[in-house]
């Protein structure tokens, strides 16, 4: 495949973030590949020029891709929903669960601020 095979589904500033949603991809079988990862990891400040890191995948599986981005969307804004009367301070990083100030474990996710 070469570079005209692929489209760009969603692009981010953090390569975290990329990170996280080529791996959705991957787990749903879907063929991603991250664009311009290493150049903003080498120089951040272009991220907004260059459009951030891309995360692509090849066009016979746009629609499929996107779906899987709308449908875990949909459940990380449910998550945020029934967690509204947790603020950002108590709150699991992962799933957005209450998680109490003294505690370092969600019991919702099982997500740790020791890993």
């Amino acid at each position: 495949m070469n570079a005209t095979d692929f489209v760009t589904i969603q692009s981010f500033d953090l390569g975290i973030q990329a990170d996280m949603l080529l791996l959705l991809l991957h787990q749903n079988d879907i063929p991603a590949r991250l664009a311009d990862e290493h150049i903003i990891a080498m120089e951040w400040a272009l991220a907004n020029a260059i459009g951030g890191i891309k995360v692509q995948v090849p066009i016979a599986y746009e629609f499929r891709a996107r779906d899987i981005v709308s449908q875990h969307k949909a459940k990380s804004k449910s998550r945020r929903t029934e967690t509204s009367s947790a603020t950002d301070d108590d709150a699991c990083l992962s799933c957005g669960f209450a998680m109490p100030e003294d505690q370092s474990v969600c019991t919702h996710c099982g997500w740790s601020y020791d890993h």
